[in-house]
């Protein structure tokens, strides 16, 4: 026997000893009756071994009430568990049915889930998305709805509705749920931003755009070719802002905000073109192609020669516009595009031997260029000389290779050089024929068998 066991019991008989003793030498006043009316009467003893039973018959019922309390409970938990259990093993093959392209049986599985535990999130965005899937967008927009209710800043509840507004075309209330994101997220908002960012592009709302591409600039990876694409984007949309500002007749404002782009960012062609139109719809043609010139010197794109020309061409004034072009061929550090923009010119003007003499006097530079030989072919054949006319068009035509066959998978659309006979990106075999414009008919004679170029291609 242990001593803790054995003290108890000495301890019990002890008090029973006490108990005992003083009820011996208080047994007058144990006996002595204690009225609970005028006729009835009870022994003291009685009334204390009632009291001790009401106390003790009170703790076992307390007992048992906070008993049957946790077994109700524990029953309770038991059977939510099973529930639970058994909804989340639904939720899992609904997984399974949207992974297997089965979005009908998935969504009816996902309700099964929600009748069981309608605060059940993951369940509520993946039955949005079921929904918006199999076109049922107003109920995508509930469900999504009842998991953002549930949780509100939850970004998979969130960024579903934007989707499910995308797909009801109601475009206000998409951008109003990505504004709420960023304001929500302020240290994670990159994604948001950016389908807010095109979301206002598409709305034509740039001042807004720069806004928003100004914080997608803080957030950016620190990535080079990112930082990259980001300051494209910037360039862009300061560029679009110029645009809307021309359409709105604010040729003075558009002037400074493509003068401010074209500074910071001298190599931008756009910016250059832009505001010389601006400059010219302002009344201020001379520094328009003072403009266009500078563009050109900077960037060496055609697109300002073409510019200068239309400009003076419209307002009859050919002989300045070859001038400029002289001076701009003198003055390049490769004169190839304007001395050929020059033979251009001379040819629309119906210069014919100016223009010859001009696409003579690179033929050794631009001879590999199709283009070249085309405009070439053009003067020889107005000159009358027809036989080196069509050298010359026979010349742009072996430059551009049109005479290789190409071929193309009829599932998948991938285009080849050769005939392969099972196609490396849909893997589908024997559906690489010859490729033909849309809308011919099959010809007779042509099939999916190698066909060889009169080049031995």
């Amino acid at each position: 026997m242990k001593l803790r066991t054995l003290l108890t019991i000495l301890f019990g008989f002890s008090l029973i000893g006490l108990l005992t003793y003083s009820a011996m030498i208080n047994q007058a006043a144990l006996l002595a009756p204690y009225r609970l009316g005028r006729e009835l009467t009870l022994p003291v003893y009685a009334m204390i071994g009632l009291a001790f039973l009401a106390g003790l018959m009170l703790a076992i019922l307390t007992r048992l009430r906070y008993g049957l309390r946790d077994w109700l409970q524990g029953v309770r938990a038991r059977r939510g568990a099973r529930g639970s259990a058994d909804a989340e093993q639904t939720y899992l093959e609904a997984v399974e049915a949207i992974l297997n392209g089965q979005n009908e049986r998935a969504f009816g599985l996902l309700q099964s889930v929600l009748e069981r535990d309608p605060a059940h999130r993951a369940a509520l965005i993946k039955a949005g998305e079921v929904a918006r899937a199999l076109g049922r967008h107003d109920e995508a927009v509930r469900l999504h709805r009842e998991a953002e209710r549930l949780q509100p800043d939850d970004l998979r509840a969130l960024y579903g509705l934007v989707a499910d507004y995308e797909a009801l075309g109601r475009v206000d209330q998409a951008r109003e749920v990505l504004e709420r994101i960023v304001a929500q997220h302020p240290r994670r908002p990159i994604t948001a931003c950016r389908k807010l960012r095109q979301i206002c592009m598409n709305a034509g709302d740039w001042e807004r755009a720069a806004e928003v591409q100004e914080q997608i600039a803080r957030f950016v990876e620190q990535k080079p070719y990112a930082r990259e694409a980001e300051a494209r984007y910037s360039l862009g949309i300061q560029y679009e802002r110029g645009v809307a500002l021309m359409k709105q007749g604010k040729w003075r404002d558009a002037i400074a905000a493509f003068r401010k782009l074209a500074r910071e960012e001298p190599s931008f062609t756009p910016a250059h073109l832009q505001w010389g139109r601006a400059l010219e719809r302002a009344g201020d043609l001379d520094e328009a192609l003072e403009v266009w010139k500078q563009g050109f010197q900077v960037t060496g794109s055609p697109v300002f020669l073409t510019a200068l020309e239309d400009q003076l061409l419209d307002r009859e004034a050919p002989r300045r516009a070859i001038e400029i072009l002289e001076a701009l061929a003198r003055g390049a550090r490769q004169p190839l595009v304007p001395r050929f923009n020059l033979g251009c010119l001379f040819l629309r003007l119906e210069m014919i031997d100016e223009a010859h003499r001009q696409f003579e006097s690179i033929r050794s530079e631009a001879e590999r260029f199709p283009v070249y030989h085309y405009f070439r072919g053009l003067a020889l054949e107005r000159r009358g000389l027809v036989p080196a006319a069509a050298g010359a068009f026979r010349a742009a035509l072996e430059r551009l290779d049109l005479p290789r066959i190409e071929y193309e998978c009829t599932v998948c659309q991938k285009r080849y050089a050769r005939w392969v006979d099972r196609c490396e990106k849909c893997g589908e075999w024997d559906r690489v024929a010859m490729r033909l414009p849309p809308g011919s008919p099959p010809e007779e004679g042509i099939s999916s068998a190698p066909v060889y170029t009169v080049l031995g291609r």
